[in-house]
């Protein structure tokens, strides 16, 4: 997941859910189970699609708003 204004200080999981939250340089890296599949498969992204949408709810980083005069 890219940096979109959440921060993590540490690792999180959620074992009911399947995912692992750890925070790294570039944002937050999101990790579900392995995929047992053939080497030359596809990928298949729908674990990982559906633990994003709930990241993305627990995570949300809400409304942000910005006056003209607001320094950074």
């Amino acid at each position: 997941m890219k940096d979109e204004g959440a921060k993590l200080n540490h690792w999180m999981m959620d074992a009911e859910k399947g995912f692992l939250l750890a925070p790294m340089r570039a944002g937050i890296r999101l990790t579900t189970g392995a995929e047992l599949a053939d080497l030359d498969s596809p990928p298949q992204y729908k674990q990982l699609a559906a633990a994003e949408k709930v990241v993305r709810k627990l995570l949300s980083t809400g409304a942000r708003p910005c006056m003209p005069d607001m320094k950074r």
